[in-house]
């Protein structure tokens, strides 16, 4: 039996092609107020997506890359934010590890496509946990 192959979302062909019917900023945007959608600030606010900076946001979401500089920036400036719920028992997995697999399970919930995923931890950390995030890559 023959498996239907899957589809694999290629930014950087997608960023190269001049296609009138597919616009990558546009699909971003879309990216970004699916996950947002029922996300809360750091003080407790729904948040209202008419208040992100949406142009560096999808700047963010799209050129931030799965590397070492991302993983870094995450690990020692947006995990330490996460506070340990009182009813968190440790059985061997850090409570800021737990909380990352469940951020990444509600994009993959979302179907929401893996590379957008380190952009979306920053804007999450950005919008949800007030952490300033490093400015969108150049390249």
């Amino acid at each position: 039996m023959s498996r239907k192959p899957k589809l694999i979302f290629d930014q950087e062909n997608l960023q190269n092609k001049q296609n009138d019917f597919f616009d990558l900023s546009d699909y971003a945007k879309n990216i970004i107020k699916i996950f947002f959608m029922n996300k809360k600030d750091y003080i407790g606010k729904k948040l209202d997506i008419n208040n992100f900076n949406l142009d560096k946001d999808i700047l963010t979401l799209i050129k931030t890359p799965f590397d070492e500089f991302t993983f870094n920036f995450i690990h020692d400036n947006c995990l330490p934010c996460i506070d340990k719920p009182i009813d968190f028992l440790n059985e061997g997995i850090s409570w800021p590890v737990v909380f990352l697999i469940k951020l990444i399970g509600d994009m993959k919930q979302l179907n929401l496509p893996k590379e957008f995923q380190p952009g979306l931890i920053l804007l999450y950390f950005k919008y949800c946990k007030g952490v300033d995030i490093p400015n969108p890559r150049l390249v």
